[in-house]
């Protein structure tokens, strides 16, 4: 696939290896945009942190934003606010300097109703 067209995620459950950080690295190096999912800092977070282009914190997650949001700031990556649910939500964020926001305050999926149909159709 095309880097300029796609983002690579790395999950939360991903553990921060020699192995990990080698390939994000070789990921970054080929054009990729990096994104780091779920973030609750964590000093062992930091290898994949000096990599990645998008920090993704989960709003409800974070007990002291403020503090996170503060160490987070040491790396270059964009911070994207998920779950943002209220205008307070994107208020908050948005006051302690996040410069992407994700969640249902801004658009709530249409819940789609359809047949279903037999294979050979």
């Amino acid at each position: 696939m095309p880097p300029h067209k796609v983002g690579i995620e790395v999950l939360e459950t991903v553990p921060v290896t020699a192995e990990v950080i080698k390939a994000c690295k070789d990921l970054k190096t080929k054009g990729y945009t990096l994104l780091l999912d779920d973030v609750v800092y964590e000093p062992r977070l930091d290898p994949l942190l000096e990599i990645v282009d998008v920090i993704k914190v989960d709003l409800p997650f974070i007990k002291n934003l403020e503090a996170d949001v503060k160490v987070l700031r040491r790396f270059e990556g964009k911070l994207l606010a998920e779950k943002v649910e209220t205008h307070e939500d994107y208020e908050r964020a948005y006051a302690l300097g996040f410069d992407y926001f994700q969640g249902y305050f801004f658009c709530k999926p249409d819940v789609l109703n359809s047949k279903t149909m037999s294979d050979s159709k």
